[in-house]
């Protein structure tokens, strides 16, 4: 996780309190994946923008502006559809948020039917949406400038009846961060997500190295610097009588000799770090495509319930079904077997989807597995990989092959590529369904075929 000056206690107060395991992260490892050393998190392919540890539940770094957003929202549905207790940080820039996939990743979140009993569960969608609002996207100024607003956690409101329950807390204050994210969490754990909280914050440097910063004039940089987190936090410290038990009087000794020992710990791992050995050539081409096998799940997921008997579909005399018969039939048999499949998209419950293919499977198998979208093929691929990260096995319908265009950055920056980044650590077991409409009349943009894009990207695999 990649932390950013000025910010940084706002952004580990907040990780600390959902997942208190996150603090442990191993030093070696992640200053090695920034390093680009076999030893990272990685394996080296990451690097410094994609640093990641499924095992403590950190999904990725991803330098894709806003591109990490679906993936949290699918990874809170999984959290909910699972029933696991967990919650979801999504953490996002000022910038990020005035991205399509943000907004279409809290229309999806906020669905109504999450929460009142149209889904077996009555449960909201487990995820914090964390707005850190430095003042810039990268050098265009939120307030005055690219939006209309004055606070971004404004756009709650059109999002759902409860507004989010949308709060501005000052992301310069150590203790307002933890007691925001607490109060969050604790509405989560009731049912009451999502969730969206803006922290205002600063970003005292620019956006890369190049950034001269002429947008903006030292004495902003001043007073902000006041309000350094980490400068006000040490006199609240100091300034605090702690009991006896709790370790007694903070000094100014203390201080400096809780500096030092995580300068000089943090030294030493880079050190180790930058001595440590690059990839070999031999591995450059590893887990392009997933090396797990992908029919290995828990044994409650085996065997799922049907609400109603199985149809039988009739064959004619040489064995042979229609396409549409085909396609539900397989769906059925693998929802039936494996009980992680959940499929969902535009219009494919109660309607069936637009060619018929996935009616009945609703009454089968109830909305918690088979459920509507909203009109958001970004949304829907980022959330079904969200899913497929964290135990799930989507099944995403996009209903017309030309649509997928609306959702390349999710299938091509996210979709094809998480399991060469991650360094293997995940597969994503997820099929992204759609129809070609050519011959119907359907013009032309709702007859190509656009197959062959998607064929020239590494990580894919295509079957048409």
């Amino acid at each position: 996780y990649i932390l950013t000056i000025g910010e940084s206690y706002n952004e580990i107060d907040q990780r600390d309190i959902l997942e208190e395991k996150t603090l442990k992260i191993h030093l070696y490892r992640m200053i090695a994946e920034l390093f680009g050393k076999a030893d990272g998190y990685c394996r080296g392919v990451g690097g410094g923008m994609h640093i990641a540890d499924f095992e403590l539940g950190h999904l990725g770094a991803n330098a894709i502006v806003g591109g990490h957003m679906g993936i949290a929202t699918g990874a809170a549905i999984s959290c909910r559809y699972q029933r696991n207790g967990k919650s979801v940080l999504c953490l996002a820039g000022d910038g990020a948020y005035s991205n399509g996939i943000a907004h279409e990743s809290m229309n999806l979140a906020t669905m109504a039917q999450f929460k009142n009993r149209l889904m077996d569960t009555k449960y909201g969608v487990p995820i914090i949406f964390g707005i850190v609002n430095n003042g810039y996207a990268m050098t265009g100024q939120e307030l005055g400038e690219i939006t209309g607003l004055d606070f971004l956690a404004r756009r709650g409101a059109a999002y759902d009846l409860d507004e989010m329950n949308a709060e501005v807390i000052d992301g310069m204050n150590v203790l307002a961060v933890m007691d925001a994210v607490k109060r969050a969490n604790s509405l989560i754990k009731k049912g009451n997500g999502p969730i969206l909280l803006e922290f205002m914050t600063y970003r005292y440097k620019g956006h890369s190295l190049s950034d001269p910063l002429f947008y903006r004039d030292r004495s902003e940089l001043e007073i902000w610097q006041e309000k350094d987190p980490i400068k006000t936090f040490t006199n609240e410290l100091l300034k605090t009588d702690f009991l006896k038990e709790q370790g007694g009087k903070i000094t100014k000794e203390d201080i400096k000799n809780l500096k030092d020992r995580v300068y000089n710990r943090n030294a030493e791992m880079a050190k180790f770090a930058a001595e440590a050995s690059l990839p070999t050539s031999d591995t450059l081409l590893s887990f392009v495509f997933s090396e797990k096998k992908p029919y290995e799940f828990p044994e409650k997921f085996s065997h799922a319930k049907t609400l109603k008997p199985i149809p039988q579909y009739k064959r004619d005399d040489k064995g042979q079904i229609n396409t549409r018969f085909a396609i539900r039939e397989a769906l059925i048999e693998e929802m039936k077997r494996d009980g992680r499949i959940v499929l969902f998209g535009e219009d494919i419950a109660e309607h069936g989807g637009a060619f018929g293919v996935t009616n009945e499977l609703l009454g089968l198998f109830g909305r918690d597995r088979v459920f509507n979208t909203s009109i958001s093929e970004s949304g829907i691929v980022g959330t079904a990989i969200g899913m497929a990260m964290t135990g799930l096995v989507p099944v995403a319908e996009i209903m017309f092959n030309d649509f997928i265009l609306m959702a390349m950055d999710q299938i091509g920056n996210q979709a094809a590529k998480w399991s060469y980044m991650s360094g293997g650590q995940i597969s994503l077991p997820m099929v992204i369904r759609t129809t070609i409409g050519g011959g119907r009349g359907y013009a032309g943009q709702h007859s190509q075929s656009l197959e062959a894009i998607t064929t020239h990207m590494p990580g894919l695999i295509v079957i048409a």
